[in-house]
Formats: C-alpha cells, sequence, structure tokens
C-alpha cells in the first residue's frame, strides 16, 4: 500500500512506433519538473527518471516499461510516476537509502490533489511534444538536468565514457566531449549511469 501524502499516477501511453529510447521517462521527468516549477518549488533533474531539490533530496520518480509493440498496432508503455507532496510520511522509509523531502517540506502550500491537476496538464504536453518532435523533449531534459555541462563519468553497455557532458539527443543519445577533444556519444538504452567528476551532487 502506498503511503499517504504522496500522488501516485500510472498512465497507459500508445505511440504508432516504437520512439526513441527513454522518449516516455524523459518526458515524465519533465511533466513532474514543470508542475514543481509551477508550484514554486526550484528543482532539478537527476538522469535518469529523479527530480530532486538543489541539496540533492529526492522529491519524485518516473518510469516507463515497455509492454511491446503489438502486431499491426501501436507501441505500448506504462508510465508510473511517484511524488512525494504533502510530508515526511512518505519519506521515512526511504531516508535510509537516500535523503528525501517532499513539496510541503520545500515551502509549497499545495495538496496532492492541486498537484495532480498541475500534473495532468503538463504530461499533456509534454507526450505532445514527444509524439510531434520528440528533440524537444530531449533538449529540455538536458537543459534541466543537475549534470548538464559538468564532467562524469557514463557506464555504458560495455564501456564507460568520461567527459563533460554536452547535449542529449534521441537518435544519437548522451554527447560527451572528452579531454581529449573527441565528441563521443552513448546510446540512452545503454547509459546504465551517470556520475558525476567534479564536485557537487552526484547521481
Amino acid at each position: 500500500m502506498s503511503a499517504r501524502g504522496g500522488l501516485y499516477v500510472s498512465a497507459v501511453l500508445e505511440s504508432p512506433s516504437m520512439p526513441p529510447p527513454g522518449a516516455w521517462t524523459i518526458a515524465g521527468a519533465l511533466a513532474v519538473h514543470d508542475a514543481a516549477s509551477e508550484h514554486g518549488i526550484p528543482a532539478t533533474l537527476d538522469w535518469p527518471n529523479d527530480l530532486v531539490s538543489a541539496a540533492g533530496e529526492k522529491i519524485a520518480g518516473v518510469l516507463a516499461e515497455s509492454r511491446g509493440l503489438k502486431a499491426g498496432g501501436p507501441a505500448v508503455f506504462v508510465l508510473g510516476i511517484g511524488i512525494n507532496v504533502e510530508g515526511a510520511a512518505l519519506s521515512l522509509p526511504l531516508r535510509a537509502e537516500r535523503p528525501v523531502i517532499s513539496l510541503r517540506e520545500l515551502g509549497a502550500d499545495v495538496t496532492v490533489e492541486d498537484v495532480e491537476s498541475t500534473l495532468a496538464r503538463s504530461l499533456k504536453r509534454r507526450i505532445e511534444q514527444v509524439v510531434d518532435t520528440s528533440d524537444k523533449v530531449y533538449t529540455a531534459f538536458f537543459e534541466r538536468c543537475t549534470l548538464a555541462n559538468r564532467r562524469v563519468t557514463i557506464s555504458g553497455a560495455e564501456r564507460e565514457v568520461s567527459g563533460t557532458w554536452t547535449g542529449l539527443d534521441p537518435s544519437l543519445g548522451i554527447r560527451v566531449e572528452g579531454d581529449d577533444g573527441q565528441t563521443r556519444h552513448v546510446s540512452v538504452a545503454h547509459a546504465r549511469g551517470v556520475r558525476a567528476l567534479d564536485s557537487g551532487h552526484d547521481d
């Protein structure tokens, strides 16, 4: 049973064909960021699916799971979103793993119903962007990402890539400028983790 004080949403998404890797997770994370911003909460996004406070405390998480591409039909995904809205009740079981905080604790005068309404609007807009042209959501995610333009190490399927994270593209994936001056890309589907090499909050 989910703890009181949180907003928990599951949305079934369909697209005519398989979207670019990570598209629905990225769209969901942006929708959560949009909702928090509308309620006056400054936050950033941790790769690939967490909304965090300026201090690195987790506010929300997003998870997209594929249900496959139906023969002659759409690609089906389930997008799950959990937002800590009203207080510490949701945070307590999670604090042993990482710092967690609610929108209320950050100063937002909101209820679960308030955030649900805001999220519904922002999620609709971000889904439409994926269907229209997914480039917009990848660029927007990068602009809001905690580790954007910082030196990172990316764990891929078969290798690690280090350098400055300079962009995110639906086709090419994560763009990294290496210390040797070479530009490398890591597919979103293969990016197991992104870790900061400089000081600050790590993913």
